[in-house]
């Protein structure tokens, strides 16, 4: 049971076995004659047991009726068969759909680690700008400061020398 569950779920092995069991009785159909007064598959097979006028060697024989023995164990499956590879077709198109949004969400993922380590090195930069522009100002600050003391002292000292 479970390797016919294992073939019916495997598209390839399936439409091969559908092929085989076409080319199969397509084989039996020719192999009995069309002046056969009985129809259908089973009355095929009882036709060519009773036909002497049929000339098969035994390997052939036992082929044949090999084949049918395994006919009522195939022919319910063949009703199944085109749904299920339709079936089968479409689950492949939405797997090929899947593996290419697979690949488009890797790509993505991908972008998006790049895009947090440059966002790092930018707070990186701004940071170290920062304080560089902290340390510039506190500088100018205390240049300020000493320029106002100096420029004070001047005054003081014009001042001075004008009385």
């Amino acid at each position: 049971m479970e390797a016919i569950l294992n073939m019916l779920s495997q598209p390839d092995e399936l439409e091969s076995a559908s092929r085989r069991v076409k080319v199969v009785l397509a084989d039996l159909d020719k192999a009995v004659t069309p002046s056969s007064n009985t129809t259908g598959l089973a009355g095929a097979r009882g036709n060519a047991k009773e036909d002497t006028s049929l000339k098969l060697n035994p390997t052939d024989a036992q082929k044949i009726d090999a084949i049918y023995a395994c006919l009522p164990r195939i022919e319910p499956l063949i009703p199944v068969i085109p749904p299920l590879l339709t079936r089968l077709r479409s689950l492949a198109a939405l797997h090929a759909g899947a593996s290419a949004f697979q690949s488009t969400l890797t790509i993505l993922e991908t972008d998006a680690d790049n895009m947090k380590e440059t966002d790092m090195e930018v707070k990186e930069v701004l940071n170290r700008l920062d304080e560089g522009i902290t340390k510039q100002a506190d500088v100018m600050k205390a240049n300020w400061s000493s320029l106002s003391e100096r420029l004070h002292e001047l005054n003081e000292r014009v001042g001075k020398l004008q009385t």
